[in-house]
């Protein structure tokens, strides 16, 4: 390889490497947007985890002991790669986990996002696969379409059991998180007040307005709190992809100095053994 063709591919090289940071900008871009939704998510879920705290407290019967009839895992993956082995891991996960092959209710998977799609494919449950975000802004979206996936098996919350795997930014392994049956968490000890709440509403319709926002909420922190974890995992990869590509760079560097280094020593015998040719011909 000469000097001419090392340049050429130093040249390619280093706009992989501009594209690969504007990617990794972009991701730290995203990420300082999801930091101020999961704060105010948070805060929201606190309150409606309160407000059913104080409303369930006096109308524990309308929490159903019953078991689902059906299950329903959502396994959230990215819809673009550069993320190192995030969508992978989330498939080990699955895998390993025995409650999702030895389950005895009717299991269906929703993967999330395109990386994810294709490991699930021959997997032994049911499944169902829709697009993932590519950007904060579109996750509002993507959660209205996974509603309406399952909306059928959602009419009534006691008859099944959803079922999240994600990827969360504190934790080195995905997680399970349960979303319904809703307020499985309810502690009976937690009361604000001690006359129960005053509604306009029966407490049948009220605890379903609050089963719809507490889902509508519990999703959105997921989601940002995954599409973090995404982001984090791909500014990592991004990092260590742009350590090598400068390496790399660096290599061909020395190399094309040599080569070059090389042709200009050949060009100067060249030049001097043309010098002394043209002497001799003087001479004669």
């Amino acid at each position: 390889m000469n000097s001419l063709k090392l340049v050429q591919h130093i040249n390619s090289l280093t706009d992989i490497s501009d594209i690969m940071n504007a990617m990794k900008y972009l991701s730290i871009m995203e990420s300082n947007k999801l930091s101020r939704y999961i704060q105010h998510q948070k805060r929201a879920m606190r309150s409606i985890e309160l407000a059913a705290d104080d409303f369930l407290h006096f109308h524990p019967e309308l929490l159903s002991k019953s078991k689902p009839k059906s299950h329903i895992i959502v396994v959230i993956g990215s819809e673009r790669g550069f993320c190192g082995n995030y969508n992978e891991v989330l498939y080990q996960k699955v895998q390993r986990n025995s409650e999702v092959e030895n389950s005895n209710l009717q299991t269906t998977i929703i993967t999330i996002g395109y990386k994810l799609h294709n490991k699930f494919e021959q997997h032994s449950q049911s499944h169902k696969a829709l697009s993932g975000p590519r950007l904060v802004e579109e996750i509002p979206e993507i959660i209205s379409e996974l509603v309406a996936s399952i909306d059928t098996k959602l009419d009534d919350q006691h008859e099944v059991q959803l079922t999240v795997l994600y990827h969360l930014e504190s934790k080195p392994e995905p997680q399970f998180q349960k979303v319904l049956p809703a307020f499985q968490n309810f502690d009976s000890n937690q009361v604000t007040y001690k006359t129960p709440p005053l509604t306009y509403l029966s407490n049948t319709a009220l605890f379903y307005s609050l089963v719809d926002e507490y889902l509508f909420a519990m999703l959105n922190q997921i989601f940002y709190s995954a599409f973090m974890s995404e982001n984090q995992y791909r500014i990592r990869h991004m990092d260590n992809s742009l350590n090598k590509l400068t390496e790399k760079i660096s290599g061909l560097s020395l190399k094309r100095n040599e080569y070059r280094q090389e042709e200009i020593t050949e060009e100067l015998e060249v030049i001097m053994l043309s010098a002394n040719i043209i002497e001799s011909d003087v001479e004669v």
